[in-house]
């Protein structure tokens, strides 16, 4: 056993080791550097690696990720070679150090190659406009050729049957959100309309849109953002949980017994979401208990309305 740790860890320095990185230089120079508002910060990095890497740059700030706009990377090719980084501050702000960091082919964690020591300070105080030095626009234009090469390339290639599969499924499940929520809440105003909401028929239009509702918003708001979870985005909170709670409220004002399985109906829904924004099902434990939170207020609303449909018609 002890043999096969020592092995996995001259391993995993070797494989460390394969990935290097040094900043050759900066602009605007120096070790102390003060930054005006969105003024970029330029990073000359020569790098060497055994495989094909995405190269970041991102500012730290007492060993955290300090808030900042960074650099997108190409996949730029294995061997020896030279690549830009840059990060700017949105607001006054402060970094102590500036991680190399690259990603490779198959894995979501960015591997950290160098710690760069700087002190870099944004102010918040507009200052004149600073050109870029001409190294970093001839890197920068390098690396907008090479990422448009590389999406060109993707383009051309033919969709593999799980990706060609996967965008009918995503097309048809918004077709079902498009088509089937109007049709579920019509059910329900027709059989309200009919006096006969409160056959467990009835309810069926109830679970329909109460789950298509749950699955239109996430999606909506993942397509939207990108977020692999709609509640990454506030979006989820600003607009998302508002819809969903009037929904509940509405629902529950027509079908007061058991309010509460409209929201639970609404998660299952958002659940279906998940699965189709590409989130790992190792994560659903996690996803379920936070779904469980921001479903608070889809409760209270059900309780509530339930509440006030059945004093109304007391």
């Amino acid at each position: 056993m002890r043999l096969a740790l020592i092995a996995l860890t001259l391993f995993a320095g070797t494989a460390q080791a394969q990935l290097r990185a040094t900043v050759v230089e900066t602009d605007p120079p120096g070790e102390a550097i003060s930054l005006a508002p969105n003024q970029l910060l330029w990073l000359r990095i020569a790098y060497e690696a055994d495989r094909p890497v995405r190269i970041w740059a991102r500012p730290y700030a007492g060993g955290q990720p300090a808030p900042a706009h960074s650099n997108p990377s190409p996949m730029y090719g294995s061997g020896s070679g030279e690549a830009v980084g840059w990060f700017s501050f949105p607001k006054a702000a402060h970094a102590d150090e500036v991680r190399i960091q690259f990603g490779v082919e198959g894995s979501s964690q960015a591997m950290e190659v160098l710690r760069y020591p700087v002190s870099v300070t944004a102010s918040g105080q507009p200052q004149a406009r600073r050109a870029a030095p001409a190294w970093a626009d001839e890197l920068q234009r390098q690396a907008e050729a090479l990422g448009r090469a590389q999406r060109e390339a993707r383009e051309r290639e033919p969709m593999s049957a799980g990706d060609t599969a996967l965008t009918y499924a995503v097309m048809l499940v918004i077709a079902l959100v498009v088509i089937g929520l109007p049709l579920s809440l019509g059910w329900v105003v027709w059989k309200a309309a009919r006096g006969e909401l409160v056959t467990e028929r009835a309810e069926y239009g109830a679970y329909a849109a109460s789950a298509l509702c749950g699955l239109g918003v996430c999606l909506a708001i993942s397509l939207a953002t990108g977020r692999k979870e709609a509640w990454d985005s506030s979006l989820y909170f600003s607009a998302g949980i508002p819809v969903m709670v009037l929904l509940v409220f509405a629902i529950s004002y027509f079908f007061p017994r058991s309010a509460w399985r409209w929201t639970v109906s609404m998660a299952v829904g958002q659940s279906v979401a998940m699965l189709f924004s590409g989130n790992s099902l190792s994560l659903w434990p996690l996803s379920i208990i936070a779904m469980t939170i921001y479903s608070l207020p889809q409760f209270a609303a059900g309780y509530v309305a339930g509440r006030l449909s059945r004093r109304v018609r007391a």
